[in-house]
C-alpha cells in the first residue's frame, strides 16, 4: 500500500469516527415526526413503508433493531447516522482524490456533515442520508473512471449501486445520468460484454424489491403488523414503485413534466440553488467559487462537476421545485430530495480550501503556512456548536409523547380515524412496536375518500374485537354504524379532514388530539357534557408540561404537534372556566399561547366558540387580540371569517 493510500485510510477512519460521534450525540432518542415513526414500525415488523416501499432502508433498519441497546426508534435512527458518517467519509475520499490535501479534505468532509440540511437528515430515520451515501460512492467511481482507474469494475459497481439505491429513493436514478458522463469520455474502452454485465448488475441491485413481494405474500398468509405498500402482484408492485397513489406526484407524471417548457425551468433552478445550494454552503461559499477556478486546468473533472450540477439543480429543480411561490412546508419537503448534491458541492469546496492553502505556500508567507493548515482543519469546530445547538434532536421526544398521549386518552375499545403523517405513522409505531392500546382500532383515512386503510389494525388481530367489521385489507364507511358513536367511542384526529360521508352523518366535539363524533339528529347535550368531563380527566395525565418547556423548532411537523398541544390546552382552559375555575383556566390560557402562537391556534378555538353558540366569548377574544400591536391585523381577518361563519350558520 502506498503512503498516500495509507494516509487516506488512516485519516478517513478519523473522519468516519468524528462525524459518527457528532451524529450520535445529536441523534433523536426515539421516533421523530413525519416518516420516522413509519420507518421504525416497518423495520421492526419487516413490513413496508409508504410507496415506493423503501425495502433497502427497511432491511437495514431491521438489522439494527437487533442491537442490545435503546428503543426501536433510536436503533432505526442509527441507519441515517451511519449513512451520514459514511457519506462524510466519501467526501473525504473524493476530496483526497482531487486535492491530496488532508486539511482541506478533512474540513470539507466534516463541514458537509454539519451543514444544516445534511445534519438534520442524519439524526432521524429517513431515507435521504442513505441515498446520499450511495450517490456519493457512484460519484467517486465516476472520478475514477475519468482518471482511467479500473474503468470496468468501477462502472459495474456504479450500476449495481444505482439499482440497489432504487430500493431506497428514486432520486438515485439521477446518478445514473451523471455516471454516463465519464463513461462517454471513455466509450472507446467499453464493449457489448460490459453493457450486458452492467445491465445484469443493475437488475441484481434492483432485486431488493423482491423483499416487498415476499413479505406481502407472507403477511397475506400469516398476518403481520405494518404492510403499508402491498405488492403481492405485478400490478400492485407497479402501483407502489411508480407511486401512483400520489396521483399528481406519481413518478410517471413527475417525469412527464420535464417535457414542458417555460418559466418553470427558471423557477426550479432558482429555487434549488437558493434553498439548497446557497443555504448548504453559505458559510464557505467563497471556497466553492475558488474550487471552480482551481479546476480550470482539469477540464474533464470540472465538466463532471458542472454536469452534476445541471442534473441536480436544473433537471430535478424543474421536476419538484418549480413553483413561483413556496411555503415553509413545501420547501422542507422538497429540499431534501437534493441532499446527494450537498456532498458533491463540498467535494468541490475542498478544492477551494486546497487552492487557498497552495496560494499561501506559493507566496512563502512563512507565518501563515502552518497557521493556514490548522485554521482550515479546525474550521468545522467553529460551526459545530451552532449546528448542534440549533438543529440537534437529542432532547426531542415530542412525537413519542404525542403518540402516547393521543392513544392513552381514548376510551376503551374506541375507533379512531386518523389522517396525516404525524397522527397515522405515530399510531403505527405506538401500536405495532410499543403494543400500546391494543384495544383501540386505528383507521387510515388519508386520501379524503370513504375507504379506510387498516394497515396498523390487521384483521388477524382485531377481527375478534370488532366482528363484522373486516372484509378485506380495506374497509368502507358503511361498516361504521351509529353504535360506536352512541357509546361515545368514535373519534377523528382532525374534524377538518373528515371524509364527505363522515361529515354528512356525524357532528363533532373537541376531544384530546382528536374530535369525538356524534350522529347528527341525536340529542347532544349529555354527550357534550360527558366529553368535557372525560377531556379534563385525560388532559391532566398528558405531557403538556414537557411541551411547554420545549425550545422552539423550525420544523413544520414539530410545530404541528406543538400547535396540537397549544389548541388542546386552550380547550382545557375553556372547560375549566366554564366550570367556575377561572384562575386555573386563565393560567392554562396563557400556557396555551406559549406552546403555540395565536396565528396558528386562535382561529380553530374561535371557530369552536362560534359552533358552540358562544358568539360573545369569540368576539371578546378577538377584541383582546385587536388591542395588541402584533396580532391586531390578524384579529381583523379572523373577525371577517367569524362573521362569515355566523352568516352561513
Amino acid at each position: 500500500m502506498s503512503e498516500f493510500a495509507r494516509n487516506v485510510k488512516t485519516n478517513g477512519s478519523v473522519v468516519l469516527s468524528a462525524s459518527f460521534l457528532i451524529f450520535l450525540i445529536s441523534l433523536c432518542p426515539t421516533i421523530y415526526v413525519g416518516d420516522s415513526s413509519l420507518f421504525a414500525a416497518a423495520s421492526f415488523s419487516l413490513g413496508s413503508a409508504h410507496p415506493p416501499g423503501y425495502p433497502l432502508f427497511i432491511i437495514l433498519g431491521k438489522l439494527l433493531t437487533f442491537l442490545p441497546l435503546g428503543n426501536v426508534g433510536l436503533k432505526v435512527n442509527l441507519v441515517s447516522a451511519i449513512s451520514g458518517a459514511l457519506t462524510c467519509l466519501m467526501v473525504f475520499k473524493v476530496s483526497m482524490e482531487l486535492t491530496e490535501s488532508r486539511p482541506a479534505s478533512w474540513a470539507a468532509a466534516l463541514i458537509c456533515g454539519i451543514s444544516p440540511i445534511f445534519y438534520t437528515e442524519s439524526i432521524k430515520a429517513e431515507a435521504y442520508s442513505l441515498n446520499s451515501f450511495l450517490a456519493m460512492i457512484v460519484f467517486y467511481l465516476g472520478i475514477r473512471i475519468i482518471k482511467g482507474k479500473d474503468i470496468f469494475r468501477s462502472s459495474l459497481l456504479a450500476f449495481f449501486l444505482i439499482g440497489l439505491g432504487m430500493g431506497n429513493h428514486h432520486t438515485i436514478g439521477f446518478m445514473g445520468l451523471i455516471v454516463l458522463f465519464p463513461l462517454a469520455m471513455r466509450w472507446q474502452e467499453l464493449s457489448v460484454r460490459w453493457a450486458i454485465f452492467g445491465f445484469l448488475l443493475f437488475l441484481l441491485g434492483f432485486s431488493v424489491y423482491l423483499f416487498l413481494y415476499l413479505r406481502s405474500l407472507a403477511m397475506a398468509d400469516h398476518g403481520g403488523l405494518i404492510l403499508y405498500s402491498h405488492t403481492g402482484t405485478l400490478k400492485d408492485f407497479l402501483r407502489v414503485f411508480f407511486r401512483q397513489d400520489y396521483k399528481g406526484g406519481s413518478t410517471p407524471l413527475t417525469l412527464e413534466r420535464t417535457l414542458s417548457f417555460g418559466s418553470a425551468w427558471l423557477y426550479g433552478l432558482r429555487n434549488s440553488l437558493y434553498y439548497v445550494a446557497f443555504w448548504s454552503v453559505k458559510p464557505v461559499l467563497p471556497f466553492l467559487l475558488i474550487g471552480f477556478i482551481g479546476l480550470r486546468k482539469r477540464l474533464r473533472i470540472l465538466a463532471y462537476f458542472g454536469f452534476s450540477g445541471i442534473v441536480w439543480f436544473l433537471l430535478l429543480g424543474k421536476l419538484v421545485f418549480s413553483g413561483p411561490k413556496l411555503n415553509l412546508a413545501g420547501t422542507e419537503v422538497v429540499s431534501v430530495y437534493f441532499l446527494p448534491a450537498v456532498p458533491i458541492l463540498y467535494s468541490l469546496i475542498s478544492v477551494g480550501f486546497a487552492e487557498t492553502l497552495s496560494f499561501i505556500r506559493r507566496r512563502r508567507w512563512s507565518t501563515l503556512i502552518g497557521f493556514g493548515s490548522y485554521a482550515v482543519a479546525v474550521l468545522p469546530f467553529v460551526f459545530l456548536p451552532y449546528t448542534v445547538g440549533q438543529y440537534g434532536l437529542s432532547n426531542n421526544v415530542i412525537c413519542y409523547t404525542y403518540g402516547r398521549d393521543m392513544l392513552m386518552s381514548l376510551p376503551e375499545k374506541s375507533l379512531l380515524m386518523n389522517h396525516g403523517d404525524n397522527s397515522m405513522f405515530t399510531a403505527f409505531y405506538m401500536k405495532g412496536v410499543e403494543r400500546l392500546r391494543d384495544d383501540v382500532l386505528v383507521m387510515d383515512t388519508s386520501g379524503n375518500n370513504d375507504i379506510f386503510g387498516l394497515e396498523c389494525a390487521p384483521a388477524w388481530k382485531y377481527a375478534g374485537l370488532y366482528p363484522g367489521f373486516y372484509h378485506s385489507l380495506k374497509s368502507t364507511i358503511s361498516e361504521i354504524n351509529d353504535e360506536f358513536a352512541l357509546k361515545e367511542k368514535l373519534f377523528v384526529d382532525n374534524p377538518l379532514s373528515m371524509t364527505k360521508v363522515v361529515a354528512e352523518f356525524y357532528d363533532y366535539y373537541p376531544y384530546l388530539f382528536s374530535a369525538a363524533l356524534w350522529p347528527k339528529g341525536q340529542p347532544a347535550g349529555a354527550f357534550e357534557s360527558d366529553t368535557r368531563r372525560k377531556y379534563k380527566e385525560a388532559f391532566e395525565k398528558t405531557s403538556y408540561e414537557s411541551v411547554l418547556n420545549m425550545p422552539p423548532s423550525n420544523d413544520f411537523l414539530v410545530q404541528e404537534l406543538t400547535d396540537q398541544y397549544g389548541l388542546n390546552t386552550l380547550f382545557y382552559s375553556d372547560f375549566l372556566m366554564r366550570d367556575g375555575d377561572k384562575k386555573k383556566g386563565n393560567d392554562f390560557f396563557k400556557s396555551a399561547f406559549i406552546m403555540a402562537p395565536p396565528e396558528r391556534v386562535a382561529w380553530p378555538f374561535i371557530n369552536f366558540l362560534l359552533r358552540d353558540g358562544r358568539k360573545d366569548q369569540a368576539f371578546s377574544l378577538l377584541a383582546r387580540m385587536k388591542k395588541t400591536q402584533r396580532y391586531g391585523q390578524l384579529a381583523h381577518l379572523f373577525e371577517k371569517e367569524a362573521l362569515s361563519v355566523i352568516r352561513n350558520k
